[in-house]
């Protein structure tokens, strides 16, 4: 379990910048607290947490105007969960659910571009100097207010991995959005579709 208290203070754009700026912000201050547990067995390792923050003045942006705004009071609380299990000495799955409850508290409305869901599921193998994961991400639907509307949920598959081929080198490459997902994670801004990455790493 945790307990803390944060502070801060608007940024040099959300106080200056033109057409989005607000002379008058007030810093930003919470609260926040979790409580969870952690159990492993013997090939698996199960979390569970809760957690609550509060704001008082928190930094946002008005959907309307752009400017950069104060929302007076604000809650985010909910619980994440947990699961890893290793199937084998090399190969290894997990999976982890993000329930939020993001709200203004004057409105009772959601805080916008904060999905109600989240799951995260993946393999991974490690053998040697081979390392690879796959990952997939599902983001629930969220309401966007800039664009009124709630923006559709949508699934994305990752794959990376690395081959060390000396002691100080290796290979990397990822490849993201796999399955070409077109979707938003703001309203009316794209994503880039079906992409690769490769590389070089060098550790010293």
């Amino acid at each position: 379990a945790s307990y803390g208290t944060a502070f801060r203070a608007p940024s040099l754009n959300e106080l200056y910048y033109p057409f989005y700026g607000n002379i008058d912000l007030k810093p930003e201050e919470s609260i926040a607290w979790e409580a969870g547990m952690d159990k492993a067995f013997a090939r698996a390792n199960v979390s569970v947490t809760y957690f609550d923050q509060k704001y008082e003045n928190l930094i946002a942006s008005d959907p309307l105007t752009w400017a950069a705004v104060n929302i007076a009071e604000a809650k985010i609380r909910g619980v994440e969960t947990g699961l890893s299990y290793r199937l084998t000495n090399s190969i290894g799955l997990k999976t982890g659910y993000t329930y939020l409850d993001a709200r203004d508290e004057a409105t009772d409305e959601m805080l916008p571009l904060r999905p109600r869901d989240k799951v995260a599921s993946g393999i991974t193998y490690a053998d040697g100097g081979l390392s690879l994961e796959a990952v997939h991400r599902y983001i629930g639907e969220r309401p966007d207010v800039s664009a009124q509307k709630d923006l559709s949920p949508y699934d994305v598959f990752d794959m990376s991995g690395s081959l060390r081929l000396t002691k100080h080198f290796l290979i990397t490459a990822r490849a993201e959005n796999l399955l070409d997902e077109d979707y938003e994670e703001a309203g009316g801004y794209g994503t880039p579709g079906r992409s690769y990455y490769g590389g070089i790493k060098a550790e010293f």
